[in-house]
């Protein structure tokens, strides 16, 4: 179970952190010109994978290191 809900925190980051950070790049994009080119969707897709990648490492390393504390007596 505890694998589990690791796994669901990790893609639930992912997802999250990825949308926010795709959303971000189109709005940005946006402003600066009249509409969305295939360049601009394309930028967009690849910050939202790559920030959601690498926030989805840092909580699974995150949760992996809370995982190994020592038990306390």
């Amino acid at each position: 179970m505890k694998i589990a809900l690791r796994i669901c925190a990790t893609i639930v980051v992912f997802v999250v952190i990825g949308w926010m950070a795709q959303h971000i790049v189109l709005e940005h994009a946006h402003i600066r010109t009249a509409g969305y080119g295939p360049q601009t969707r394309l930028a967009g897709y690849t910050a939202g994978l790559f920030a959601g990648g690498a926030a989805a490492v840092i909580v699974l390393i995150a949760l992996f290191m809370l995982d190994n504390q020592p038990p306390k007596d």
